[in-house]
């Protein structure tokens, strides 16, 4: 049997492995000015007095911070686990250890030119900040430490900015021909035979970066069997994984290179609100403006003033039929379930849980889809695990056990990998001379990870591809998410 998602667990395949070596040499480029601003600063005296005036400046370049970030790790390896942030890694080795890191020429940190970027990696250089910009202050209104979120959100983001400039011309294809973010990820997976996040895990292990900054990125396989400590460790990564993602969400929203759900613009959206407050939009479009001023000065004609878009938009509910047209994956159901999703869809208000929409879903337009089998599994909030809690089809609850989804590799459970995973994971076997769908699972929810949706596809399914399968399955486990109004 096969799994054809990527997981954290095939990380030592070859392609990750090698493109790892590769981009880690390769890396992305420095702006030469903010290079020249810092070293000016050490020789004045300025972070003399304030090393966080050093990060704040490294902050305005992905590049640099990032760089800066891995060179750290060479010498705080054996660093208190409980203190892993940059802050304290730069504290440990000192100013002049840290200058001489900076004190290199932009050619030495990379290989690519700053001022010969394109189109796409300067929207996507843009896009990547100001998530950062987001995420970082979400974390300062949770009481969370805002350092270790905003390189996270790079670090998250770090395998596809360094596939967009080492594999250009894969990553042009596979931007042009998709719709939405998700669509691009999983064409340069198809592509490159490793995703993205793939990629930016395998760096991170590679560096040998503390689990603190791991787990944001999903990479829950290095815990191992723990107490409660590691439950706890787990749970504030999930919770930061989770802000990067309100980060990403909105930055792409600012965007007009993809389409993104509009479900979840307004959850993302909303989350600021209630974290925030009514000027939170105001203040992270202030703390964008104050970190892109150098690549605006730098390269006015990717980084102008239109690039500066607020991402707070008018305020509106997210309605039933609202929601139905986000969910882009119903126009490729037949005719007929097309219509019992809009009528379904009619019936959810996105206040409160639809009770009679999810028993309409799991009764009638699943099984109608052709899958004979299958499990709604849903999070206990109190232990971390994944309990089975409503049956589809043929199946009875007592077919399905619960489990941890952090504790257990695809190869022990392919659902804990489905959970972790933004793309299903799904099984096939060789039948014939071809492959068949034995399952499929994929995580519910976006922001907030509620379970996974577990199906095994009937006769009536046997025949399709596991592309054409996916999708069915993708615009089931969006309603699903729809009808628990996931944030």
């Amino acid at each position: 049997m096969n799994q054809t998602a990527c997981s954290p667990n095939s990380i030592s395949n070859k392609h990750a492995s090698a493109a790892a070596a590769l981009v880690n040499q390769s890396w992305f480029p420095v702006n030469p000015a903010i290079l020249l601003h810092i070293r000016e600063a050490f020789e004045s005296g300025r972070y003399e007095s304030d090393a966080t005036l050093l990060i704040e400046d490294l902050k305005g370049d992905a590049a640099l911070f990032l760089y800066v970030l891995r060179e750290l790790q060479k010498f705080t390896k054996d660093c208190d686990a409980d203190d892993s942030s940059i802050r304290s890694g730069l504290e440990k080795i000192g100013l002049q250890k840290a200058r001489e890191i900076l004190t290199v020429m932009p050619s030495a940190i990379s290989h690519h030119e700053f001022r010969r970027m394109n189109k796409r990696q300067s929207q996507l250089l843009l896009e990547n900040l100001k998530a950062a910009c987001i995420s970082e202050s979400l974390a300062a209104g949770q009481n969370i430490d805002k350092d270790l979120v905003f390189s996270a959100a790079l670090l998250r983001q770090l395998g596809l900015t360094l596939i967009a400039w080492n594999y250009p011309h894969i990553f042009e294809r596979a931007a042009a021909n998709s719709q939405n973010a998700l669509e691009r990820d999983e064409s340069l997976t198809k592509m490159l035979g490793f995703s993205p996040a793939t990629l930016a895990i395998t760096l991170a292990r590679k560096w040998e970066l503390d689990i603190h900054y791991r787990a944001p990125l999903g990479d829950y396989q290095s815990f191992g069997r723990r107490g409660a400590a590691e439950f706890n460790l787990e749970r504030v990564g999930r919770n930061i994984e989770k802000i990067c993602r309100i980060g990403e969400i909105l930055a792409r929203a600012s965007q007009p290179e993809y389409c993104e759900p509009r479900s979840d613009w307004h959850r993302a959206r909303n989350e600021i609100l209630r974290s925030l407050g009514a000027q939170g939009f105001k203040l992270i479009e202030e703390r964008t403006q104050l970190l892109l001023c150098f690549y605006k000065d730098s390269l006015p004609e990717h980084f102008s003033d239109d690039c500066f878009t607020p991402v707070s938009g008018e305020s509106s509910s997210s309605t039933g039929h609202q929601l139905f047209h986000a969910n882009q994956y119903i126009k490729h159901l037949s005719p007929v379930l097309q219509r019992k999703m809009h009528d379904l869809y009619e019936s959810i208000d996105s206040k409160s849980v639809s009770k009679s929409s999810i028993d309409q879903l799991v009764g009638q337009i699943i099984p109608q889809a052709g899958f004979t089998k299958g499990c709604i599994y849903l999070i206990d909030p109190g232990f971390g695990w994944l309990v089975p809690r409503l049956a589809i089809g043929e199946s009875s609850l007592t077919d399905y056990k619960s489990f941890s989804p952090g504790f257990l590799s695809i190869v022990d459970n392919p659902l804990a990998s489905a959970y972790r995973l933004s793309t299903p994971v799904i099984e096939t076997v060789s039948e014939g001379g071809r492959e068949q769908v034995v399952f499929i699972a994929g995580a519910v929810g976006s922001l907030q990870k509620a379970g996974v949706l577990y199906l095994e596809p009937g006769p009536t399914l046997l025949e399709l591809t596991a592309s054409d399968l996916s999708v069915i399955f993708k615009a089931m486990r969006n309603c699903l998410a729809d009808c628990l109004t996931l944030t």
